[in-house]
């Protein structure tokens, strides 16, 4: 067993079919208590800031905002909860105030969902939304609008231009979680399809020059990674929330899907868990079980949520099997003792919960 899990004391469920047991009002019960937690413990700093929605203080506003959605959230804990978020996101507008006024952001910082401040523009228009400042809301929404551009040219950084933190799958990922969350369309598919068609380019360009064996990859910082995060995967699941696109474009409909299979036959049979890089395929290259990576940024954790989604896309049945392939390993390795975070934690619990409902 891998030494960064705890082991999982519980037993299998013998029934497939067996309901889960846990009420919908139990579990947002333990939501409320953990945002709360997190509300008391990790009050607006420049040390709490930084990470922006992965690890600082405006990614526990997004998951306030998230509850508020719920309809058997109390209108009592509603108000409560978005006048923290608003405190939150206010703070965090703010410090990305001061770091322009002080010419301390970078291009990072400038176009990185993740890390840089189009998070933060995302979760306004999220507060806004809810508090119906539309003014307010539009005005975060156009800045975000706005960035794209900057996402179309083939090279946007040297170290990597395609994948989740500060590449073009992350603010795909924006636009998508913004039209969810406005019910607009507020960018043209025109635009969005130019960005699809760089991300692919860019995917066909590099394996032919790298002689890839896979139709498409990706490389960060030189690492041909193939997680969530950094890599492989995590573009592909951006890819495949436009569904407009590849549709009109049949060449990306069977790219991705040759893709997503090349990976599936490169998943260790023994662990279950995608590698973490292309430097890890093979047998005689696997890390030891003691040290394989089952997080959002690296392995089946991540994975799943590409799968699920191509199986809803196509109903083809080797991407459900693969999704019960990947859960069983996160139920078997995904409780990691880095702590209950998004990529390492309890986003864990979520993808067991999305595989339950392909």
């Amino acid at each position: 067993m891998s030494v960064r899990c705890f082991q999982n004391p519980y037993n299998d469920v013998t029934d497939p079919r067996q309901p889960l047991v846990i009420s919908p009002e139990f579990s947002m019960q333990q939501a409320l208590e953990c945002i709360q937690n997190c509300f008391k413990n990790c009050p607006p700093s420049p040390r709490t800031f930084d990470g922006c929605l992965y690890t600082g203080y405006i990614g526990i506003a997004w998951a306030a905002l998230d509850i508020t959605r719920h309809a058997n959230v109390p209108s009592t804990v509603r108000s409560v909860l978005l006048g923290n978020a608003k405190h939150l996101v206010e703070a965090a507008l703010r410090s990305v105030q001061e770091q322009s006024n002080a010419r301390r952001m970078n291009k990072e910082d400038c176009l990185s969902i993740l890390l840089g401040q189009p998070g933060i523009w995302i979760t306004a228009v999220m507060l806004y939304q809810q508090l119906n400042d539309m003014e307010q809301r539009n005005r975060f929404l156009e800045a975000y609008v706005n960035l794209a551009p900057h996402f179309q040219p083939e090279v946007i950084f040297q170290q990597g231009s395609d994948e989740y933190f500060i590449g073009r799958a992350g603010y795909l990922a924006g636009v998508a979680v913004l039209r969810s969350y406005t019910g607009e369309q507020f960018i043209a598919d025109s635009t969005i399809h130019s960005i699809c068609d760089a991300i692919l380019q860019s995917g066909v360009n590099y394996a032919r020059a790298h002689r890839s064996p896979c139709p498409l990859m990706y490389a960060y910082y030189g690492t041909e990674y193939l997680g969530s995060g950094h890599g492989l995967i995590g573009i592909l699941f951006a890819l495949m929330l436009f569904p407009s696109y590849l549709r009109s474009n049949p060449a990306a409909d069977q790219a991705v899907q040759q893709t997503l299979l090349y990976l599936i036959s490169i998943t260790s049979p023994q662990t279950g868990n995608l590698p973490c890089a292309m430097d890890e395929v093979g047998p005689q290259r696997q890390r030891p079980d003691s040290d394989i990576l089952v997080h959002w940024c690296h392995g089946a954790t991540g994975a799943i949520m590409a799968y699920a989604r191509a199986y809803l896309l196509w109903k083809d049945e080797r991407y459900l099997a693969e999704c019960r392939r990947c859960a069983e390993t996160v139920w078997q390795r995904g409780l990691l003792k880095k702590g209950p975070v998004i990529a390492t934690g309890s986003v864990s619990a979520y993808l067991l919960t999305t595989f339950s409902v392909c």
